[in-house]
């Protein structure tokens, strides 16, 4: 287990839940600048994208965000 950079307390593992149309997924980070697609929809298609994790601390409730890769552009 790894400790805080802030206060030195315990992390923990987790993540942030995307709530999307009655379903819940896994936050992402997607390479590039947000663009426009159809129907106010983003565009992700071609980018690479890593899913997020995060880690808490348990004392102080610093929050530290980790990506990794997901799914390689086709």
């Amino acid at each position: 287990m790894s400790s805080c950079p802030k206060c030195q307390g315990s992390m923990e593992s987790g993540f942030i839940p995307d709530f999307n149309y009655g379903s819940v997924l896994e936050l992402k980070w997607v390479e590039g600048p947000p663009e426009k697609g159809l129907l106010r929809n983003l565009k992700t298609k071609g980018k690479r994208q890593f899913a997020i994790s995060t880690d808490r601390c348990t004392r102080c409730g610093y929050l530290d965000l980790y990506a990794r890769e997901t799914n390689p552009p086709r």
